[in-house]
């Protein structure tokens, strides 16, 4: 089947410039230019729909496999798209330029968000400011004085996040209750429209750091946060050079404070020389230094 559309393909395509040849100068069975150009139109358009013909699935490649390279190919090798499906040097272009495309227009969807200034991304009843009225528990625990400060922190928070890339536009900003305790500890909670979150303590706000979630998960899950958790783990140990650290014995965590941090399984020896299977703690703490905690497994 592959063949004949191949062939019916070549026929009309070059088939297609007999008949435009006619309508330079008129000859045989095209004794007017229209119906040389009129023959030569629906050739081309014949030879083009025989082109756009998806080729046979080969056994060897899946079904799914052979739905994404035709999407591929149609979207970024048309003039070449039978070529680009079946054969392996095209396809890999086409999935060159379909990163390239991708990371064209992700270089322009930050750059219109950078453009955008963060007044422009934050919406105008997100700083709505807490009155007695619609929010007596506030007013309760915090105080007037406390209220005014969070206030402000709700406004530096909001203009903060709106400059980060990750963030395309703020949808709400308010206290978060089980962060914040009065009348000293507040945590404002930042949501963004497409669903970053940011909870920041007061110190973060007031030295301009703006991490949201996913950038704190990160960060405990990065080689130089791991390598810190383990020499810091090693150093507070009687015997640092007993540690013997599990491979495969280490996992993720949110603590109360909403604090991020890794667990590592380790052995040690204590002072009676056994090895002694314990677990450590690592947490990020909003100051930017670890914390850590050590038990026995």
């Amino acid at each position: 089947m592959d063949t004949l559309v191949d062939g019916l393909t070549f026929v009309f395509v070059l088939g297609a410039f007999i008949p435009l040849s006619a309508v330079i100068k008129p000859w045989g069975p095209f004794k007017r230019r229209r119906i040389g150009g009129v023959v030569a139109l629906l050739a081309f358009i014949a030879g083009g729909m025989l082109i756009q013909m998806p080729p046979e699935r080969p056994a060897a490649i899946a079904q799914a496999e052979w739905d994404r390279r035709i999407a591929l190919c149609r979207e970024h090798a048309a003039g070449q798209f039978r070529d680009c499906v079946r054969d392996t040097a095209e396809l890999k272009k086409a999935e060159q330029q379909a990163d390239e495309d991708k990371r064209a227009k992700l270089a322009e969807e930050r750059a219109a968000a950078a453009a955008k200034s963060p007044e422009a991304k934050i919406g105008p009843s997100v700083l709505k400011p807490y009155t007695k009225k619609d929010d007596p528990d506030i007013f309760a625990a915090w105080g007037p004085k406390g209220v005014q400060r969070i206030e402000d922190l709700r406004k530096t928070a909001a203009y903060g996040v709106a400059k980060q890339d990750k963030c395309d536009a703020v949808d709400l900003v308010e206290i978060a209750d089980q962060r914040s305790k009065a009348p000293s500890r507040i945590t404002i909670y930042v949501q963004c429209h497409n669903e970053a979150r940011y909870f920041l303590t007061q110190a973060e706000i007031g030295r301009g750091v703006f991490l949201s979630e996913d950038d704190r998960d990160e960060a405990v899950k990065a080689v130089p946060f791991r390598n810190a958790c383990s020499e810091g783990t090693q150093s507070m140990l009687r015997y640092p050079s007993s540690y013997n650290q599990h491979i495969f014995g280490s996992g993720t965590f949110t603590d109360d404070d909403g604090n991020h941090g890794i667990t590592v399984d380790f052995d040690a020896q204590n002072g009676f020389g056994n090895k002694i299977p314990q677990v450590a703690q690592c947490t990020l703490m909003p100051d930017g230094k670890i914390k850590i905690r050590i038990h026995n497994r």
